[in-house]
């Protein structure tokens, strides 16, 4: 009987030995090379350009420099999909496309669903389109001259494409407007205007049809001024709010149209900046939040709304302290309800990245099925009962 007894018990420790390993094993397995969950996301970047795709409901991004820190700033030339319903980016990696460049504009044509880069060095024109994932040079004869760090917004009531400042070899303030139904840039020239500048950010106030600027770098130094454009009447104001961002250039700013405000964050003015602050035409006031988590300071990051989601979505950035600089490749949400950033990890794979220039991080995860996972402690437990069943009768 006695040597029954031990033999059961040889046999159930060899079980229970063989289980563990396998489950050990399937693990380790999981987390080879070729079983890694890869997530996959633009390499850290600044002065890159992006837009929401509100059609498609995606985040566009195209271009910008990374910081090499031993032999400069080195340009792309790739273009990414952000899915925030996914959490996914893409590389899209289209047959034709611009040049590498950063310092340009992008903005979002809801009228024809599409996306209208300009400058960053070149005076050209392009148009992407998510449908066909294609970039097209537009040949529109007249254009604003090259142009880095200027900004750029869509007017979706007068389907305008309205550009303001810039910098080349001089501070501008060059103010055009492109048509994309007829391919036409056209030189505005309203009486009065903002001053020259470059660094600045506009967006367009859905609510009250107006465009809204704000700071940027001058001849003067930077700027602390807020301005709104009215393109019925052609007229810039100045607004001179009683509080506002104290001066700064190389920010950032969206408008959420669920809350009817101006959303801005961070830039350089004489030291860098990590301030979430908020303005409203209507009682034209500049409020600063007091934000929960907030990203660190940055310049040259870029900040959209994603209008079906009622967020914005922040990506990389540029932080230089002197000592030491940064370029940046996380991604941040604001969510307006509740004033707070949260930093979004990207988890899930992009099956059409290439990888080029991409950022691979390695997840560990168990694939595992919860069968085996049942299958093997069931077993255990099933030998557990049939030796206690076995002990008893012995």
């Amino acid at each position: 009987m006695r040597n029954k007894q031990k033999t059961l018990e040889k046999v159930l420790c060899l079980l229970i030995v063989v289980s563990i390993t396998f489950f050990t094993f399937r693990v380790e397995l999981s987390n080879a090379n070729t079983g890694n969950v890869q997530t996959t996301s633009p390499r850290d970047r600044t002065m890159h350009a992006m837009v929401f795709d509100s059609m498609n409901q995606k985040c566009i991004l195209f271009g910008g420099s990374w910081d090499t820190l031993t032999s400069g700033f080195q340009h792309l030339d790739d273009t990414w999909a952000y899915d925030y319903n996914n959490n996914i980016w893409m590389e899209l990696a289209p047959a034709n496309h611009p040049s590498a460049r950063d310092s340009h504009g992008m903005v979002y044509d809801s009228k024809t669903n599409q996306t209208i880069l300009f400058g960053g060095g070149p005076t050209e024109t392009w148009v992407y389109k998510f449908s066909s994932n294609s970039w097209t040079q537009k040949s529109t004869g007249t254009s604003p001259p090259s142009l880095y760090y200027h900004a750029m917004v869509y007017d979706p009531v007068n389907q305008k494409v309205i550009l303001f400042g810039g910098l080349n070899n001089q501070i501008n303030d060059e103010f055009w407007e492109y048509d994309p139904s007829t391919n036409i840039w056209t030189e505005l020239t309203p009486s009065i205007k903002p001053e020259a500048r470059y660094g600045h950010t506009m967006v367009y106030d859905s609510t009250n049809q107006k465009i809204i600027l704000f700071g940027g770098n001058s001849a003067e130094g930077y700027r602390e001024d807020t301005w709104v454009y009215d393109y019925t009447n052609n007229t810039w104001i100045e607004l001179n709010p009683s509080t506002h961002p104290s001066p700064r250039y190389m920010h950032t700013m969206i408008y959420d149209s669920n809350s009817q405000k101006g959303i801005l964050f961070g830039g350089f003015g004489g030291s860098l900046l990590s301030e979430t602050w908020i303005y409203d035409y209507v009682t034209n006031s500049w409020e600063i939040l007091s934000t929960s988590g907030s990203p660190s300071e940055r310049i040259c990051a870029t900040f959209v709304y994603d209008s079906i989601n009622d967020k914005g979505i922040l990506f990389g950035g540029y932080v230089d302290n002197g000592d030491s600089a940064i370029t940046f490749g996380d991604l941040w949400v604001y969510h307006s309800n509740n004033n707070s950033w949260t930093l979004r990890n990207v988890f899930t794979p992009s099956s059409t990245s290439t990888g080029g220039n991409s950022t691979i991080h390695t997840e560990k995860t168990v694939f595992i099925t919860l069968n085996e996972v049942l299958l093997i402690f069931g077993g255990i437990i099933g030998i557990f009962r049939a030796y206690r069943h076995r002990k008893r009768i012995l």
